[in-house]
C-alpha cells in the first residue's frame, strides 16, 4: 500500500527517485511496477539530473520537474536514547532548505517514543 511509503508534508514536494520504494515511483510516473523495479535497479550509479532519469523511462513516460527530483528537500532522522534502565526511539522530520555552505536545516516535527516501561 502506498501509504506505508509517504507523508504529508507543509509543501508541495517531489519525490526523490533515487530513494523512494518502487510503488511510489509507480504511482508518481504512472508506469506499472515492475518498471518501477526496474528503475530502481538502475539507480545503482543515481540519477545525476532529471533529464538523465528521462533517457532512462519507458517509452512515452514523462517525468515532471514538480513531481520528480532527484535530491531530497525532507529527510527523516532516526536516534535510539538509552540512559541507565530507560530507552525512547526519536524520530525527526527535516527539511533542508538552500544547498551548499548556505544550507539550513529545519525541525519540521519531532516524536518520541519509549522502548521500555520507565
Amino acid at each position: 500500500q502506498l501509504r506505508d511509503h509517504v507523508d504529508i508534508l507543509p509543501t508541495r514536494t517531489p519525490i526523490n527517485v533515487n530513494t523512494a520504494q518502487a510503488a511510489v515511483i509507480a504511482a508518481v510516473l504512472d508506469i506499472d511496477e515492475g518498471s518501477a523495479r526496474g528503475l530502481v535497479r538502475n539507480r545503482g550509479n543515481r540519477y545525476k539530473t532529471v533529464a538523465d532519469l528521462r533517457q532512462r523511462l519507458p517509452q512515452g513516460v514523462t517525468a515532471d520537474d514538480n513531481r520528480v527530483a532527484v535530491t531530497s528537500t525532507h529527510l527523516y532522522a532516526y536516534a535510539t536514547l538509552r540512559y541507565e534502565d530507560r530507552a525512547l526511539s526519536e524520530q525527526v522530520l527535516l527539511q533542508i532548505r538552500g544547498g551548499g555552505a548556505n544550507a539550513e536545516v529545519a525541525v519540521l516535527r519531532r516524536e518520541r517514543r519509549p522502548l521500555t516501561p520507565t
